[in-house]
């Protein structure tokens, strides 16, 4: 199930692959991609506003132990939060193709395992502030029910 913390994830993703796309073709797929998510999170805002998405389809919860991310406040705002996420998928990014670079060493380096670690930590985070800007979306429009 959609929700806009995961909508926004995915729309935070496809404009980290434009920035680091070098061919037209792929960027203009991109792109259509980015327009295409603007669109679903267009619609799903509305369905949340006119009633069509009730109450309990907003939060999906993806993270399961929420004590264990400490860095991400509980009174963060929704662009706040935004941010993070934000920031956090390019924090993967980077992670990312530095795992990558390390792997062509081919052999297992305390840099390597520093990487697998950060990758998971940065994962844990994003999945904690999906659920987050689900959960603050939810106090926001029924703050008796959050």
């Amino acid at each position: 199930m959609q929700t806009l913390g995961r909508l926004i994830d995915e729309l935070t993703i496809v404009k980290l692959k434009v920035h680091h796309a070098a061919e037209e073709d792929a960027m203009r797929l991109l792109y259509r991609q980015a327009a295409l998510l603007k669109q679903e999170i267009d619609q799903w805002v509305a369905g949340v506003a006119s009633g069509r998405i009730p109450l309990e389809d907003i939060c999906a919860p993806l993270c399961k132990t929420r004590e264990r991310v400490p860095c991400i406040p509980e009174h963060a705002g929704m662009g706040e939060l935004i941010s993070d996420l934000a920031r956090t998928n390019a924090r993967m990014w980077d992670n990312e193709a530095e795992r990558d670079r390390l792997v062509t060493i081919s052999a297992i380096t305390p840099d390597l395992l520093a990487a697998d670690k950060r990758e998971q930590q940065l994962n844990q985070n994003r999945s904690a502030l999906v659920d987050l800007i689900d959960k603050r979306l939810k106090e926001m429009l029924w703050p008796s029910r959050g």
